[in-house]
């Protein structure tokens, strides 16, 4: 699920029945079926990224493990763009996204519509689902609520189940303040707020 069980979207259902279980045999067995004859693959991933660096021997491992012939290359965040930036050329790649704003859209503006997906977009999978977009184009002419909610809950499941993108962790900031400092506080979308902290005497 790409809507954390923080946001009002998140679809409880997909924690129980998700969309893509854990089932490497059935796995390999499709790319055995998909007629991939151990073509190189490419895994990219940010160098200077500390849990991106962490996790990619682990991804690549159990690419592997289902058939994939795969390679994880670290790059800095310049040349990773470079090469996810095109429409063709590039293979696999990590991307995350905060959830700096409760609401779904945020997210899903950002990285599944189709404008995030066009040559020179965010997104590196280059996928555009225009049924998607019309649920989620639905869903912000509607206030706050369960209807919204549920748009968005459809337009992600059709975006996770053409495996597109691959939710894999949630990241969670902790802070860690000294008890001096007075007034402290992270806002989640500009972070720090240093002109509102003090140090108490």
């Amino acid at each position: 699920t790409v809507y954390i069980p923080l946001m009002s979207a998140h679809d409880p259902a997909l924690d129980v029945h998700a969309v893509y279980p854990y089932d490497p045999t059935k796995a390999a067995a499709l790319v055995k079926a998909s007629g991939y004859h151990g073509q190189p693959v490419s895994f990219y991933y940010l160098a200077n990224t500390p849990y991106q660096a962490a996790m990619a021997p682990g991804i690549q491992q159990d690419l592997q493990q289902i058939g994939l012939n795969v390679t994880a290359r670290g790059l800095n965040n310049l040349a990773e763009k470079t090469l996810v930036d095109s429409v063709s050329g590039h293979n696999l790649n990590q991307l995350d996204w905060g959830i700096d704003y409760p609401d779904a859209f945020d997210i899903y503006a950002g990285v599944m519509n189709c404008l995030s997906n066009v040559n020179q977009g965010i997104s590196g999978s280059h996928y555009c689902d225009p049924a998607a977009d019309v649920l989620v184009t639905k869903a912000q002419a509607l206030p706050l609520g369960a209807d919204r909610d549920a748009l968005f809950r459809q337009a992600q499941l059709r975006i996770l189940q053409s495996a597109t993108i691959v939710p894999l962790i949630f990241p969670k900031e902790s802070e860690i303040v000294s008890p001096k400092i007075g007034g402290f506080y992270y806002e989640p979308i500009y972070g720090w707020q240093f002109e509102n902290y003090w140090v108490k005497k």
